[in-house]
């Protein structure tokens, strides 16, 4: 009997730690390893660089995460290895879900209906807008109704679009909204006229634009906008909440003592706009 009770008793003892310590967070501390999903292609968020031998995966959120990735040592007391894996805008939810990745440093806007699956911690706020060939007549949504737009597939801002579209009674084909796997061929799409814009958040296209060897010949089109304020967010699993928690805690400490502003003006060249910190403020005071 008392055997009987000292392995229960331990058995006990280790699920309520493992309960305590999340799913995600005890993979972590077994493996001595933070998975971190980044894409490929969306400067200034996450690209890699060619050429890089060391930290081929930059920018602004990748330096977010490897800020949290300290801050994840100094809590647990352990050394741990940051592994990068390649993620799209389409299937970066799945490979959270699936255990993949533990969190995915790509900037993504946060979309309440993947409650379930993911948490955010969001670390900026941005625009949905066009952009196009230099010399473009486009300059306000009006001017897309009977257009060509090229998103990314998986894109969070396609409904809007879609939206767009029903509203001016306008039937979406596989012409007039054109799907690409990645930005480097949604630019490919408006190189070669077969779209006449490509829409998304307007710090992406600064980034894909710059990235371009042609960059002189492509331009914003601030007046077509398709959102005000679209909130971007490092993913973060929602089936360990202490991790998550945690996270989100220290991007709010990041905003609050000017780590992100730091970020922002390595990244974009300026310091970050009053609004966008009020923007990411609110966030955290729902």
């Amino acid at each position: 009997m008392k055997i009987r009770k000292i392995v229960l008793s331990v058995a006990l003892t280790l699920t309520a730690a493992t309960t305590f310590a999340g799913q995600v967070t005890s993979k972590i501390n077994e493996t001595h390893e933070l998975v971190i999903g980044s894409r490929v292609s969306a400067a200034p968020f996450s690209a890699v660089i060619p050429g890089a031998e060391d930290n081929k995966h930059q920018g602004y959120s990748v330096d977010v995460c490897n800020v949290l990735a300290q801050k994840y040592e100094q809590k647990y007391k352990t050394k741990i290895n940051v592994k990068y894996s390649d993620v799209t805008s389409s299937n970066r939810f799945s490979m959270l879900d699936a255990g993949n990745i533990d969190i995915e440093c790509a900037g993504t806007s946060v979309k309440p209906e993947q409650a379930k699956i993911a948490d955010f911690a969001v670390m900026y706020s941005d625009s949905i807008i066009a952009a196009g060939l230099k010399g473009t007549t486009i300059k306000s949504l009006d001017d897309l109704k009977n257009k060509r737009i090229a998103i990314t597939a998986g894109f969070s801002g396609e409904p809007l679009i879609r939206e767009f579209f029903a509203k001016n009674n306008i039937e979406v084909t596989t012409t007039n909204l054109q799907s690409a796997p990645n930005y480097d061929a949604a630019f490919m799409l408006l190189k070669q006229k077969r779209v006449d814009v490509i829409v998304t958040n307007r710090s992406l296209l600064i980034g894909e634009i710059n990235k371009q060897a042609d960059k002189q010949n492509y331009t914003l089109i601030d007046g077509a906008k398709f959102k005000e304020k679209d909130l971007l967010a490092i993913l973060l699993p929602a089936k360990d909440k202490e991790l998550s928690d945690f996270f989100k805690a220290e991007v709010k400490k990041m905003l609050d003592d000017g780590t992100l502003n730091k970020l922002h003006i390595k990244h974009f060249g300026s310091p970050m706009p009053t609004q966008m910190k009020k923007d990411i403020a609110e966030y955290y005071t729902k």
